[in-house]
Parts: C-alpha cells; structure tokens; sequence
C-alpha cells in the first residue's frame, strides 16, 4: 500500500498566504501558465518536480513539498 497523489492544492495554498498566481509567479520565476495549469489540474502526469515544488514553498513558506498536494491510499484511474 502506498499514497498517490491527488488535487493540488495550490490555489487554497496561495488564499491562505494572501498571495495571487501572478505574484507567486514573480516569486519563482515559473510562468503564469504552469502555475495556472497546476492549479486548474491540466498537468496530470503526476505531481510537480521537486525543484518547482521547491521554489513554490520557498515563496509560500512552506516547509514540506508534500502539502502541496492531497495525498490519497488508493491509486486514481
């Protein structure tokens, strides 16, 4: 048994930090479109390499790449 990845939870990340895609893109130097498409689940080859989840918690202040998603027991579809 093992825990797959589920929704991202980029978008609730950056309510609670007060921070807009816009600026958490001028923040990691990712552009809008990845951001945007990791927050609106168009990616779904699995989760994000760890050198962006990197760059996203730096700017969010999250310490573990692993909130960055749901995380379930079961693997999807």
């Amino acid at each position: 048994m093992g825990l797959y990845p589920g929704d991202c939870r980029l978008q609730y990340l950056l309510d609670r930090a007060g921070m807009s895609q816009a600026e958490l893109s001028r923040r990691t130097g990712l552009s809008p479109q990845y951001i945007n498409g990791l927050i609106n689940e168009r990616w779904k080859r699995g989760v994000m390499k760890l050198d962006k989840a990197r760059l996203i918690c730096a700017a969010l202040k999250i310490e573990n790449p692993f909130d960055l998603y749901e995380w379930r027991s079961e693997k999807p579809d």
